[in-house]
């Protein structure tokens, strides 16, 4: 609700000015220069007047103004105001000066005192709307506080109805089945008191012996847990030493191949230098052998003819005589025993060398796939 009053124009200012004849303006006039702290408690009033007074009229507030006006700065070392101003307070007629210069001057103070006048009347305007600003603005606040309130105030009562609908709800439940139920509940009580004590000693003597039972088995069960963990160990340890041996089985197999190919190169190269050599010899055996036989071939023919002649002519002179022979055998040459033997060694030294080879084939083949 915001309280807010029509701005006065100069003209209704200078009516609702004070006049000399009012006694607020002679009390005015004889108190000392007015204080601060009128002012304030003046405007304390307005404050509260306007704050009370929201509906009043135009005409109440235009009243309230023209008493809260601040009291006029009066120069107390002239003394023609003071007497008129104690004149006015005893009621005297104030004489009236005939001079024109001196109703000029008059009315040149007077002109001076309402544009004071004029003046505080403004700032006193201004102070009463910024001070209905912050009322209004407050009352604002206050306004939206209070609607706040109003609504909480409703969800309590809300809550507070849907607490009550609850308990009447629990109050109508009734009594006689929360009896029944406790009384059933005392019977089973009283059937668990007289049940048979030995039955129960001896369930619980079942169940402790059942209970050392499971931790025989549980002890036997850890026992073999146990010897597998340290079989797993041991299994473990072998598979790494087997692991370590077959690495050191690579590696010998590595170097024993290693080995068997540089000894079958060196084999392979002796045998064929020692072929070579064998090769050689004998075609120089054959060489000699061919020179050799050509001269002794020739001397053996011509030994023959001369034997065939010197038959022919006993045959002449003496009777003929039967041999049992054949001259193709005679004229046959005679066997080459030398030659044999040197195929013979050609032969043994080329089945040694394809032997050793076979041999160190077949080690060298075991090995690899040992």
């Amino acid at each position: 609700m915001d309280l807010e009053s029509p701005t006065a124009s100069p003209k209704q200012q200078s009516s609702s000015l004070p006049k000399p004849s009012d006694p607020w303006y002679s009390s005015v006039l004889s108190s000392p220069a007015g204080s601060h702290g009128e002012e304030d408690s003046v405007c304390g009033s307005e404050e509260g007047d306007s704050s009370s007074s929201s509906s009043s009229s135009s005409s109440s507030s235009a009243d309230s103004e023209g008493e809260n006006l601040t009291p006029i700065d009066v120069d107390e070392d002239s003394p023609e105001p003071v007497a008129q101003a104690e004149a006015v307070a005893k009621g005297d007629v104030i004489p009236v000066p005939t001079n024109a210069s001196e109703v000029q001057n008059e009315l040149s103070e007077l002109k001076k005192t309402m544009e004071k006048l004029q003046a505080d009347v403004l700032k006193l305007d201004s102070h009463r709307r910024k001070y209905r600003t912050r009322f209004n603005h407050n009352v604002h606040r206050l306004a939206e506080k209070l609607s706040l309130y109003d609504d909480r105030l409703a969800e309590v009562n809300a809550q507070y109805d849907n607490l009550a609908d609850k308990v009447d709800t629990v109050s109508k439940i009734e009594i006689a089945d929360i009896e029944c139920q406790l009384d059933e509940m005392n019977e089973q009580i009283e059937t668990l008191v007289y049940v048979d004590v030995p039955d129960l000693q001896s369930q619980v003597e079942d169940m402790e012996k059942e209970m050392g039972e499971i931790k025989v088995v549980q002890a036997a069960q850890e026992v073999e847990r146990e010897e597998g963990r340290k079989a797993v160990e041991e299994a473990e340890k072998e598979m790494g030493a087997l692991k370590e041996l077959v690495e050191k089985m690579k590696q010998l197999r590595e170097t024993t191949e290693q080995q068997m190919k540089e000894s079958l190169e060196g084999m392979k190269q002796a045998c064929e230098r020692t072929v070579m050599e064998v090769d050689a010899e004998a075609k120089e055996t054959l060489a000699r052998l061919s020179i050799s036989e050509v001269p002794s071939l020739k001397r053996k023919r011509a030994a023959d003819d001369d034997m065939v002649d010197a038959l022919l002519e006993a045959d002449e002179h003496t009777a003929p005589l039967h041999f049992d022979f054949d001259l193709d055998d005679l004229l046959a040459p005679p066997p080459r025993k030398k030659q044999k033997g040197l195929r013979r060694v050609v032969r043994l030294a080329a089945r040694t060398a394809g032997a050793v080879t076979v041999g160190a084939v077949a080690a060298w083949s075991v090995l690899a796939f040992a």
